[in-house]
C-alpha cells in the first residue's frame, strides 16, 4: 500500500464506514489491524542471516509485569497487535502454568530491543520475533537497526541521523491512527449524548412543591 493509499485509508471512511450502523470498540480495532498488516506487509526485509536472526531471538529479554511498570508502560499496548502489555503478561503467567501451552513459551510475554544499539521499543514477543523472522533488521516503530551496525549485510556504519527515522512506518500509521481514533471518540461521545437527552423522564422524580402542599392538608 502506496502513501496515498494510506492516507485515504485513514482519513476517507469507505462506503461501509460512511453507513449509520453503530461503531463498536471491536469494529475500531478490526481496522486498526488492517491497517497494521497492510503496513508490515509493505515493509520489506533487508536480507539478515539466519545465525543474525536466531542470534537476535535469544538475545530478546523476557520482562516482567515490575519490569514494564517501572519502565513506564504499564498502561501501554504493544505497537503491532495493539493488545495491553499487562495483559499479554497475564496471557503468559497463564499458559505457563499450563501443561499444554497455545503458544511456544519462547514466544509468550513482553520483550524489550534493549542492546545499547537498540531503541528500547518494546513490543509482545510474539509479534516481535515474527517481524525478526521475517529478516527485517531495524525496528517496526522507529527503523533503528537491531543488529550492530558493522554485522549489516553490506552497509557501513551509519551516522546517528541515519540509524533512527522517526517517520518509519509503523511510527507514521501510529500517528495517523491516533487522530482517527480520536474522531471516532468524539463521534461515539456524541451519540451518548444525543442517547441520553432523548430518554424520559424518570417516573420516580419528586413531585411538583404545590402537589406536596396538597397532599399535606388531607392529612393536617
Amino acid at each position: 500500500m502506496d502513501d496515498y493509499n494510506l492516507r485515504s485509508a485513514l482519513e476517507e471512511p469507505s462506503p461501509q464506514e460512511a453507513s449509520p450502523e453503530p461503531i463498536t470498540l471491536e469494529y475500531i480495532r478490526q481496522q486498526i489491524q488492517r491497517l497494521r498488516d497492510d503496513i508490515v506487509a509493505s515493509i520489506p526485509p533487508n536480507g539478515l542471516t539466519s545465525s543474525q536472526i536466531q542470534g537476535l531471538l535469544v538475545s530478546l529479554p523476557r520482562l516482567s509485569e515490575g519490569e514494564v511498570i517501572n519502565l513506564g508502560h504499564k498502561d501501554s499496548l504493544c505497537p503491532i497487535c495493539l493488545n495491553p502489555l499487562l495483559a499479554i503478561l497475564a496471557e503468559e503467567e497463564m499458559a505457563l502454568a499450563m501443561d499444554s501451552p497455545a503458544h511456544p513459551t519462547e514466544e509468550l510475554g513482553v520483550t524489550r530491543l534493549s542492546s545499547t544499539w537498540q531503541c528500547g521499543h518494546i513490543f509482545c514477543r510474539r509479534d516481535i520475533s515474527k517481524w525478526i523472522q521475517e529478516a527485517h533488521d531495524s525496528c517496526p516503530m522507529c527503523r533503528h537497526l537491531l543488529i550492530q551496525p558493522n554485522l549489516r549485510p553490506g552497509a557501513s556504519e551509519p551516522s546517528p541521523d541515519e540509524e533512527i527515522d522517526p517517520n518509519g512506518p509503523l511510527a507514521e500509521i501510529e500517528r495517523a491512527l491516533g487522530a482517527q481514533i480520536e474522531r471516532l471518540r468524539v463521534r461515539l461521545g456524541d451519540l451518548s449524548t444525543a442517547y441520553s437527552t432523548d430518554q424520559p423522564r424518570r417516573e420516580d422524580s419528586p413531585p411538583p412543591e404545590d402537589d406536596r402542599n396538597e397532599f399535606a392538608g388531607m392529612y393536617s
